[in-house]
């Protein structure tokens, strides 16, 4: 995503700052240090003029004693995360006992402090800002670390918006993303749902970087960790969380298998919340799901994005029974394919709760049409009407069943939605029709051409 609040020229002035502060090789230390005064100039901005007067404290820093002054500066922070930010940032310069360096970064980061630099950018802009930054500075060592094609890795589809219209949280409540990978779908839930204090862990990105955007993002309580949630004892304390989504793509979930081997866990799990018999060698979906529920409330609810496997795969049927047995699910929602690349298979939405009644059924949802395709891949759309189904169980098109979990067959416990569900229409692919007339005639010239050689030597 390219921000639309910042011109062509901006946008590198930021990427590039860390140059003009003196960075030649890549440091962790320094980047933390930088990438921190970023998102106090990002704040600061969101924040119009209330923190005017530490910024100005700030960037007019002369000596050591400043310093320790500027601790005192503010005392009403707005959110407990930006007094983290902040006197963090204070905290670091004072230790690193370096203020050359911390010159070079505030002139390097100067301009952002002009009114103009930054005005309309939204939080989820800044984000992206932010996320363009680190990516440079991780590359710092590379070639073509400052080639205007750099090639950013563009985040994962976005369901956050959906899961919030499903959780109906508005007031305040604690959200959990127990695999963030890097983040993003904890940053949109954020931006998404203003009341929540977000708790994320992942091996895959610094637990910093994820505090970082989640600052951004407006988020008052922050506990960004760095650590694996299938780990032999928990890192979140059980029962305690409102919300739990996580987004586990099919082709990745089987990667952090040479992470456990790494650690030697050897799927233990001490404080009993996962079931080991249940999760197997190449797959944990099943691991991640067992320890969310084990981390929400009794009134809470989680959503786990996921593919066809966990729902189906014969010898899954266990960890699903087990699902069953507890009366844990409350919904499954067939997604559109390709909603993350052009190759994705569909992706499913399960929802879970923990304090359904005895007699609720469990609604299937067939949201495989809710897309429109944008020459690349699909697009969810429609998403408050889906969510509406969900919620209300009315729909004209006859796309979900209520389903009792008695008359699920335990010997395959299948909780895929076709299962259930009997389309009247097939969903067709969008097909680019310009591109096959292309491809049609590009080897229709390759054919006359074989087709002529052949004659030649007849």
């Amino acid at each position: 995503m390219i921000p639309r609040c910042l011109n062509a020229l901006n946008r590198r002035d930021i990427v590039q700052a860390y140059k003009h502060a003196g960075f030649i090789h890549d440091n962790i230390k320094n980047r933390d240090y930088f990438l921190t005064l970023l998102v106090i100039c990002f704040v600061a901005h969101q924040e119009n003029d209330y923190y005017a007067e530490f910024i100005e404290l700030l960037f007019n820093i002369v000596d050591e004693a400043d310093l320790e002054a500027l601790k005192s500066q503010v005392r009403d922070f707005k959110k407990i995360s930006h007094s983290s930010l902040f006197l963090g940032f204070v905290d670091d310069s004072i230790a690193s006992n370096d203020l050359e360096l911390l010159s070079r970064m505030i002139d390097s980061l100067s301009f952002l402090l002009e009114p103009e630099a930054l005005k309309a950018c939204t939080a989820m802009e800044l984000t992206a800002v932010y996320d363009h930054v680190l990516q440079r500075l991780q590359n710092m060592n590379a070639v073509d670390r400052l080639a205007k094609k750099f090639d950013y890795q563009q985040p994962p589809f976005d369901f956050s918006e959906l899961i919030t219209l499903l959780a109906n949280k508005g007031s305040a409540h604690r959200a959990y993303d127990p695999y963030a990978t890097t983040g993003e779908s904890s940053v949109s839930y954020a931006l998404h749902s203003q009341n929540a204090s977000i708790a994320t862990e992942s091996v895959m990105q610094t637990a910093k970087y994820i505090h970082h955007k989640l600052v951004i993002a407006g988020v008052n309580e922050i506990d960004a960790k760095h650590s694996y949630a299938l780990s032999p004892n928990a890192n979140v304390p059980a029962s305690y969380f409102d919300v739990a989504y996580t987004l586990l793509q099919p082709t990745e979930t089987s990667e952090i298998a040479e992470y456990e081997r790494l650690k030697d866990y050897d799927k233990q799990f001490l404080d009993q919340r996962v079931d080991r018999k249940t999760i197997f060698d190449k797959y944990r979906e099943h691991g991640f799901i067992q320890h969310m529920l084990w981390s929400l409330k009794d009134d809470g609810i989680g959503f786990v994005v996921l593919g066809k496997g966990p729902l189906h795969r014969q010898f899954e049927s266990e960890a699903r029974n087990l699902l069953l047995s507890n009366n844990y699910v409350d919904a499954v929602i067939e997604l559109p394919p390709k909603l993350i690349t052009s190759r994705t298979v569909p992706l499913y939405l399960l929802v879970l709760k923990k304090n359904r009644n005895a007699s609720s059924k469990i609604r299937f949802i067939d949201g495989s049409s809710f897309s429109e395709f944008d020459g690349r891949h699909n697009r969810l759309i429609n998403i408050k009407k889906l969510a509406e189904i969900y919620h209300s169980g009315i729909s004209k098109n006859g796309l979900f069943a209520d389903i009792d979990v008695s008359q699920i067959d335990k010997n395959s416990a299948l909780l895929t939605v076709s299962s259930y569900i009997t389309r009247t229409e097939q969903a067709y692919e969008q097909i680019d029709t310009e591109l096959i007339r292309k491809e049609l005639a590009k080897q229709q010239k390759i054919t006359d051409f074989l087709i002529n050689q052949i004659n030649k030597e007849i």
